[in-house]
């Protein structure tokens, strides 16, 4: 009766032990998904605000340029002004 009793104890041990296994396989699983889908909106997030920089500095660049033609005109038509 005991090596029985042994065996069935065995037995449900070794099922808990794969059931526990399973699940924290599919526990490790969801953590995986859960961590490639807040890297994927990590790197959209980074390449939206890249872009928006690229933007920003490109208005900047051309900004300064129409104001450093406007300094030259200026200062030109001060200087055409003062000599005449």
């Amino acid at each position: 009766m005991m090596p029985l009793f042994c065996c069935q104890l065995v037995k449900i041990l070794f099922c808990k032990f794969i059931a526990c296994d399973v699940m924290l396989i599919v526990h490790c699983s969801a953590l995986v998904s859960a961590f490639e889908k807040a890297k994927k909106k990590y790197v959209v997030k980074v390449k939206k605000m890249e872009t928006q920089m690229q933007l920003m500095t490109e208005r900047h660049e051309s900004q300064v340029s129409v104001v450093t033609i406007l300094l030259y005109c200026w200062r030109r038509l001060i200087k055409d002004l003062v000599e005449s």
